[in-house]
């Protein structure tokens, strides 16, 4: 799971003509219109001189329309799109360009959002006859999953059955992901590591990236020792990640739904891609200032940055991730500033 986690929205239950009319009070307020930003978007919609809504091509250094990047996505074996967790508007993005690969053929979609532990479940859902997105919640059992609320996701998973796309768990059990939690990638036998392409480490300066990366996910209180452990959990899901969309059936694009640390192409997911597996393309999703100027997004997004396209939405407000945590720890954090 993508590392920096925040508050999750819990389902609302209208159960009254007065949770109706606020439903429909709601529908027509600042949030709800913020939420449908999307649609204008797509249509290449986008304030001439702000970058939000707008995707920047790291290749071409140049803003392209939506249309240019499903093609070149369509073109592509593997589409891996990212995320922020609890942003409505990028799933939203992510079911728009869903709804446009594939042409008819079948699409395979591997989520982030599945662990092999609820691969029985998944498969006896892909395989039934009635196939509803409430059906495919209870099926997984979403609400224990610690993952943001499912309305969120809803607009994939609305997506996905109406394409008649099949939907494959992407992450590695929770037994397993505790067995490297523990022991690093050791507590994987060296045939698993040879099929996952673990056994390559990452470069001294990529390694060095990623536990900073997590060191400050994690609000810069994890213990130092607990770093490298960590690093291997996180090589281990993109790893599995990748071989997920590897073993999906080559009859149409397949899909990867994760975050945008699973997605970066140095050392994510495509890192565990070859050549000979087929093309990659990764979109980042990321949020932005609302009031980002077009002129600022190539220094921010040079040649070299680790996607192909980044897609540009307006950062959402949520509280600060790491107050409770600092509240739990204070100043005596272990590997923390207590800041």
């Amino acid at each position: 799971m993508t590392m920096i986690r925040f508050g999750r929205v819990h389902p609302l239950a209208l159960a009254s003509l007065a949770g109706l009319l606020m439903l429909l009070v709601a529908s027509t307020g600042p949030a709800a219109r913020a939420n449908n930003e999307w649609t204008r978007w797509v249509t290449g919609d986008v304030h001439v001189d702000q970058a939000v809504g707008r995707i920047w091509s790291v290749a071409d250094q140049a803003f392209i329309a939506p249309d240019m990047l499903v093609s070149d996505l369509k073109a592509a074996r593997f589409a891996l799109l990212g995320e922020v967790h609890d942003n409505s508007s990028h799933h939203r993005l992510q079911a728009w360009l869903i709804d446009r690969l594939g042409d008819g053929d079948a699409i395979s979609i591997v989520m982030e959002m599945l662990s092999q532990d609820q691969a029985p479940e998944l498969a006896a859902f892909m395989a039934s006859l009635d196939r509803t997105s409430d059906g495919f919640a209870d099926a997984v059992t979403w609400h224990a999953t610690g993952w943001p609320d499912f309305e969120l996701y809803r607009p994939i998973i609305d997506t996905a059955l109406r394409r008649n796309a099949a939907i494959y768990a992407g992450l590695p059990s929770s037994s397993a992901t505790r067995a490297v939690s523990r022991s690093g990638l050791a507590a994987l036998p060296a045939g698993e590591q040879a099929d996952l392409r673990l056994a390559e480490p990452l470069s001294p300066g990529d390694a060095a990236d990623l536990r900073q990366e997590i060191q400050e996910a994690h609000c810069n209180l994890l213990p130092v020792e607990a770093l490298p452990n960590m690093v291997a959990v996180q090589r281990f899901r993109d790893a599995v990640l990748a071989q997920s969309l590897r073993g999906a059936p080559k009859t149409g694009p397949a899909i990867l739904i994760a975050g945008n640390g699973h997605v970066r192409s140095d050392r994510g997911v495509p890192a565990f891609l070859s050549a000979n597996d087929g093309s990659a393309i990764a979109v980042i999703l990321r949020e932005v200032e609302p009031d980002l100027q077009i002129g600022a997004v190539s220094g921010l997004f040079p040649p070299g940055t680790p996607a192909d396209y980044v897609w540009l939405t307006p950062r959402i407000e949520r509280p600060d991730p790491c107050e409770k945590l600092r509240e739990r720890f204070g100043t005596s954090a272990p590997g923390g500033s207590g800041g």
